[in-house]
């Protein structure tokens, strides 16, 4: 993956995590959720796969619970879904 890639990502992610839940992070939170997918920590908030390359988990973030959609080819969270939209 391009640092762009994985920059716009980031900065995605990070605009509809305010924009949906109202939960600001910074590169390194961001950077420490990501790694823990990656690792396995975060296995207990997996909810679904929504195709091979893309999982939805719903992550614990500064107090809030946030359906986020975690890309496993890229390694990283690709967006925060509304929280109605993620139920279906």
């Amino acid at each position: 993956m391009t640092a762009s890639k994985a920059r716009s990502n980031y900065y995605h992610f990070k605009r509809r995590l305010f924009e949906r839940y109202r939960v600001n992070i910074n590169k390194g939170e961001y950077d420490t959720i990501c790694e823990a997918i990656k690792s396995g920590e975060y296995s207990l908030y997996f909810k679904r796969s929504e195709t091979k390359r893309k999982t939805l988990y719903q992550l614990p973030i500064k107090g809030v619970i946030v359906n986020a959609v975690y890309s496993r080819k890229q390694h990283n969270l690709v967006t925060a879904l509304p929280k109605w939209l993620a139920s279906k």
